[in-house]
């Protein structure tokens, strides 16, 4: 993932400081005729529409607790592998393991199949171009 962010990235640009001077400039002679929506913002780079999936996804500025992220869902994915741990090392696995298998079966929270539903959210955000590389990673 971190090699897909590198690449995804190249050629990218921000705002540089000539386009600060010419934006300050405009606001000071424009007065009103402000755009609604600053459609500058950001970085731009020719990559964008290829790789603009798996940077948003992977991108460690985005903030809110409606945004799908890399990091967190191998958090995610760490409780799970945790939890399969516990199951291994009880002194009865296969107790805890029916007992996991009832919370699942009468509709309860359980973190395997958030974990599983978050993964497939991710599948879908990422888009139909990235649903092979998904699969596999996920």
């Amino acid at each position: 993932m971190n090699t897909l962010n590198a690449q995804g990235r190249t050629g990218q640009t921000g705002e540089a400081i000539s386009d600060s001077l010419v934006k300050s400039a405009k606001n000071l002679l424009g007065g009103d005729n402000k755009d609604a929506i600053d459609q500058s913002v950001g970085v731009h780079g020719p990559l964008d529409a290829a790789f603009g999936p798996v940077l948003a996804l992977v991108d460690k500025n985005r903030t809110g607790a409606q945004e799908l992220s890399l990091q967190s869902y191998l958090t995610r994915v760490t409780q799970v592998r945790l939890r399969l741990q516990q199951v291994t090392n009880a002194a009865d696995p296969q107790a805890m393991t029916q007992t996991i298998a009832q919370t699942v079966f009468q509709g309860k929270a359980v973190d395997l199949t958030e974990t599983r539903d978050y993964g497939s959210l991710i599948a879908a955000g990422l888009g139909q171009e990235w649903s092979g590389f998904v699969v596999r990673c996920l």
